[in-house]
């Protein structure tokens, strides 16, 4: 084997082969080895023009017939080379070639966090390179596999040591000592004998559990049992979910424990309601939050090992440890062996996302780890710390961009900037992008939100009030189900995606229909962007008021809303089952009388008909739900635009202007009354392109509410 490098020469003598495996060649063992798998060379580097590596890393030449010599002989390098570079190692000439004379060229070094392997320019393998923390190879070798065993005692150990850091050197994360406790919490001193403690304004570390409910427990909090709680609790009826954290609890050394079941009072509505008020308080102010992600229900638990999947797929190779001085080494001088191991795990699996997580697809969950600010995640496939300053990270530093995933990490709210109240005529306007990245941040938390499920559809926007409240601070603005009162007019302009399920509306009123909170299942909160001088809203909110179910919660449950909007409201519209937008070519608008026929009057063939002959298409509707009666044929529709913008196309001298806002339908379709006396209902949002400025000004503006 020729093992010419142009990297330099090896670190360590491999002359002998006293110390060499029986899986490794001599050839390898001369070669890639005595280089260390060109690991300690600069890393490759790769251009975007060329997908090939273009220098550093160890190279090295070596014939076809070696490498098949050395995979029959069990060389796993060589079995390595074998499987996934056949195709680049033959060669492609149309006459061919003996493997003898058959020379590869073999580049292998770090590249982007990960090990690459290329074969005569063609990258064959990529995978993840890792060593144990006691192997003599871990000062020269970063990557860690992941920490299995989830629930021993050497896993908290090295969760402590990430919180303790924490504590110590991060500026974005509190670091008062000591809160106050929320009403009651769960006294864990003796694991085997919990029992439930009326706090009374104590102040000491406390940790909170976020967890999937997931069905019935019969044994939670109620008015029943709680004084025999008070005294102790039987922790062979608990949930095994609970039980571990118990478990965790106090072999952090911590006493206290609040969760929500044993916590609140489950059958009195004053006690959730008194509990709710402080639940923003009950995680922000947490020393430590256990986040239970991977499990599904309470009765599975977190505790469980972890599959080894990284280390089952796992090639393990020696590496030889560096002299201290190599060129000083005496050639005598027996070298120092580790190991090290090569997975391909990266090529089959699909990188970690927190969103196929149990927990992370429940709403509930969401606030408690978004404003928690020290968690312990208990992940399906190891054990992670988060905290606000840094982020996510898998403990026992198995922090491969592959296994960490912060993109559910919230943006701290410290680093929000905070408004002026709104309005305020003694203060200056608030800078735009100040403005902008508050909104930013609340369109990123309606979406995430809204991906995730709710078995009580009345909880809706209870579940997400805790960080409806935190916002709150920094927004200045008052509340109104869902929505800010500051950018309430942009606001209005979510939508549903495209892609998603439109499920049918709930069939109890749950917020008004301008709110995102009235449907179900993932919405787009922001069509509507506001960055530079081109844009525009074109109406004027008039009044905007909601009824809340408890005045003592401002940002949960609404029972009742209204909106009334001053714009030109474009009537005499129909919507087509394809969601495209019709307007009658005689420019009708809210005074003509002719929309106060019932919109039953036309039979689905007539209406067809009526399309075809008066109207034209001024734009597209996105519908909200599935059941707003499109697809049995054409909808009589108003649109209110709201929004607009001009658009410029590559190559093109104009300028396109773009009218965004909602599609709206009576209430009552039965009913006669002209437009500025009927009460509307939003079903979808308007994007129109097409001719606006012949169909908008002529438009008069009036007024409509919106229910």
């Amino acid at each position: 084997m020729n093992t010419s490098s142009q990297s330099g020469r090896p670190l360590a003598s491999t002359d002998s082969d006293d110390s060499r495996p029986s899986y490794t060649c001599e050839g390898c063992w001369k070669g890639v080895v005595a280089h260390q798998l060109g690991l300690l060379q600069p890393p490759v580097e790769q251009h975007e023009s060329d997908p090939g590596p273009s220098a550093e890393g160890y190279v090295y030449k070596v014939s076809e017939e070696e490498i098949k010599r050395g995979a029959e002989q069990g060389c796993r390098w060589c079995e390595l080379l074998s499987k996934w570079g056949a195709s680049s190692i033959r060669s492609p000439s149309t006459q061919p070639v003996p493997p003898s004379e058959n020379i590869v060229e073999i580049r292998v070094g770090y590249a982007e966090g990960c090990v690459d392997i290329t074969i005569n320019g063609h990258l064959s393998w990529f995978g993840y390179v890792y060593t144990t923390e006691d192997d003599p190879a871990a000062a020269y070798v970063p990557g860690r596999n992941l920490f299995c065993e989830v629930g021993s005692e050497r896993a908290l150990s090295l969760a402590m040591e990430l919180l303790h850091d924490c504590n110590l050197n991060h500026s974005g994360c509190p670091r008062e000592p000591y809160s106050v406790l929320p009403t009651r919490v769960i006294d864990c001193s003796d694991p085997s004998r919990p029992r439930l403690l009326t706090a009374d304004g104590v102040r000491a570390r406390y940790v909170a559990l976020s967890y999937v409910w997931g069905e019935a427990q019969e044994h939670k909090t109620t008015t029943e049992n709680i004084d025999a709680y008070l005294r102790s609790i039987d922790v062979t009826i608990l949930p095994q979910t609970i039980v571990d954290a118990i478990q965790v609890t106090h072999r952090l050394g911590l006493q206290y424990l609040w969760i929500d079941s044993l916590c609140i009072i489950q059958d009195s509505e004053d006690d959730k309601n008194h509990e709710l008020a402080h639940m923003r308080h009950v995680y922000a102010d947490a020393y430590l939050t256990i986040i239970a992600a991977s499990a599904s229900r309470v009765s599975a638990g977190f505790l469980e090992p972890r599959t080894d999947t990284l280390g089952t797929a796992a090639l393990q190779l020696p590496f030889v440890v560096p002299s201290r001085d190599a060129d000083l080494a005496s050639p005598s001088e027996a070298p120092s062996y580790g190991a090290v191991f090569l997975s391909s795990w990266l090529i089959t699996t699909p990188k970690y996302d927190p969103a196929r997580e149990p927990l992370h697809k429940r709403g509930w969950c969401m606030q408690e780890y978004f404003l928690s600010p020290r968690k312990l995640i208990f992940a399906s496939h190891t054990l992670q710390y988060g905290c606000f300053h840094g982020g996510t990270r898998n403990i026992a530093h198995a922090d491969n961009p592959w296994w960490v995933s912060s993109a559910r990490d919230p943006t701290p709210f410290r680093r929000l900037p905070k408004l002026p109240p709104s309005p305020s005529p003694t203060e200056p306007a608030p800078a735009r992008e100040h403005v902008e990245a508050l909104r930013e941040a609340w369109k990123a938390t309606v979406e995430n939100y809204t991906k995730r499920a709710v078995s009580v559809p009345s909880d809706k926007l209870v579940a997400l009030s805790s960080l409806a409240e935190e916002f709150s601070h920094a927004v200045q603005s008052p509340y109104v189900a869902g929505l800010w009162a500051r950018t309430l007019l942009p606001d209005l302009l979510w939508s549903k995606e495209r892609a998603a399920h439109f499920a049918s509306r709930p069939r109890e009123y749950r917020a008004p229909s301008w709110s995102w909170a009235a449907v179900d299942g993932p919405v787009n909160p922001g069509n509507a962007y506001f960055l530079s001088e081109h844009e525009k809203v074109i109406a004027e909110v008039v009044k905007c008021k909601t009824v809340l179910k408890n005045p003592g919660l401002p940002f949960g449950e609404v029972t009742g809303g209204t909106l009334v909007l001053r714009a030109r409201v474009v009537v005499d519209c129909v919507v087509l089952p394809h969601w495209a937008v019709y307007r009658r070519k005689d420019g009708g608008h809210a005074d003509e009388s002719s929309m106060s026929r019932s919109e039953g009057s036309t039979s689905t063939v007539q209406r067809m008909s009526l399309v075809d002959e008066r109207m034209h298409e001024i734009g597209l509707c996105r519908l909200d739900s599935d059941n707003d009666g499109i697809r049995s044929g054409v909808k009589h529709v108003s649109v209110v635009p709201v929004y607009s913008r001009w658009e410029s196309t590559p190559g093109i001298a104009t300028r396109e202007r773009v009218v965004q806002g909602l599609v709206v339908a009576r209430v009552d379709a039965a009913s006669s009354q002209p437009v500025r006396e009927a009460r509307y209902r939003r079903i979808g949002m308007f994007e129109g392109s097409d001719n606006v400025n012949d169909w908008l000004e002529s438009t008069p503006e009036i007024e409509i509410e919106i229910v």
